[in-house]
């Protein structure tokens, strides 16, 4: 049985855009000579999942067991971002690449979620009250202030 795992520097799992994103990956795996993959990415969740990776850094032929550093750059957005319709979440992946195979197996040996955004939070949705104009069913340019228009 293989086994993955991923490590940040540190134990680091929030980011700032442009910061970077450094780290490890340890393998141990039953057949030398495939490659090991991580991958930054991202994945939007609403009415279905949608998963970017932004970034990857292969080691191609590992022994069987070793290690290996990557280093990405946190991109400067979309910002890690949770709200009640939707939210966006990043994470690092590992996972073991068969020779010549262009991407990663759907289920990664490892997942490390990491946050990016200014201040290293995920950036929430405003609460909005009862009797907030905009719950109530009106639409913008009846609670806009005339003046404006």
């Amino acid at each position: 049985m293989s086994v993955i795992k991923l490590g940040t520097y540190g134990s680091r799992t929030r980011f700032s855009p442009g910061a970077p994103i450094a780290g490890k990956v340890l393998w141990m795996v039953d057949e030398p000579g495939r490659g090991i993959e991580v991958r930054l990415v991202w994945y939007a969740d609403g009415k279905g999942r949608d998963r970017r990776a932004v970034r990857s850094h292969r080691l191609e032929a590992v022994p069987e067991r070793g290690d290996g550093e990557f280093r990405f750059e946190a991109p400067v957005a979309p910002y890690s971002y949770h709200g009640v319709l939707f939210s966006v979440s990043w994470a690092l992946e590992a996972g073991i690449v068969e020779p010549g195979a262009a991407a990663l197996p759907a289920r990664p040996a490892d997942v490390l979620p990491i946050t990016i955004s200014p201040n290293g939070d995920k950036v929430r949705a405003p609460i909005l009250e009862t009797g907030d104009p905009l719950i109530e069913g009106n639409d913008a340019t009846e609670v806009m202030d005339p003046s404006l228009l």
